[in-house]
């Protein structure tokens, strides 16, 4: 029985780490000369309508700055050697579905991002729903 659970705690955490490795992958196939990836207006119209039914938490419901990687423990793991474009992240989200926990405050496994650019336009058509 023992032996069972050492073997599940160890499967659990290579899949963290294949899933940390994963993520980062997936970044930087986002990035393109030098900025990330603009969505179309549709899927960003489609963020503002679920940000305003609160399917989405952002950066922007965070008072305090440092509870960002309480928050989005993923951030800790990401270097900024391997993100060199953190300057041109203006939103960071994620479902609430994706949350891990559901207490006060919520714990995302994952966190999705948009250029500055594309954040302004979501929170623009966020201001008129």
């Amino acid at each position: 029985m023992e032996l069972m659970r050492n073997y599940k705690q160890e499967l659990l955490k290579v899949k963290h780490k294949e899933f940390k490795i994963h993520k980062l992958n997936h970044l930087r196939l986002k990035q393109t000369k030098n900025k990330f990836e603009s969505k179309s207006k549709i899927e960003l119209k489609q963020l503002a309508k679920d940000i305003s039914k609160g399917l989405i938490y952002t950066n922007r419901h965070i008072d305090n700055i440092k509870e960002l990687t309480s928050i989005f423990p993923i951030l800790k793991s990401i270097n900024p050697e391997t993100l060199p474009l953190a300057e041109d992240i203006g939103m960071i989200y994620e479902y609430y579905s994706e949350s891990i926990s559901k207490c006060t405050l919520p714990l995302f496994k994952s966190a999705k991002f948009l250029n500055k650019k594309d954040s302004e336009i979501v929170w623009d058509y966020y201001k008129v729903l």
